[in-house]
């Protein structure tokens, strides 16, 4: 799950925050794992990991912050090149 939300965060080869639908986190779990979740499954774990979920433009989005994101990627120990690098960029702004 963490991983699906550090791809749609990093996507565009740039750190990116912005609502992530929890169809595209399905697709992209599916598509690394061949492991299918329901949006509420997917909704239910990231709260878990400390991310806000809302409804937006009629569906269910994932809201990443710099702040959640990296406390969810200590607390779980996952780490990676991308999340190295937006440990620097936070700590120096």
């Amino acid at each position: 799950m963490l991983r699906a939300i550090v791809e749609a965060i990093f996507s565009v080869g740039t750190v990116k925050f912005q609502n992530i639908k929890l169809s595209a986190l399905g697709k992209l779990i599916w598509d690394n794992h061949r492991f299918p979740l329901q949006p509420r499954q997917i909704g239910a774990l990231a709260r878990d990991l400390g991310f806000e979920t809302k409804t937006s433009h009629g569906v269910t989005v994932v809201v990443p912050t710099p702040a959640t994101l990296l406390r969810a990627c200590d607390e779980c120990e996952y780490t990676d090149e991308a999340i190295e690098e937006l440990k620097k960029v936070v700590r120096t702004t």
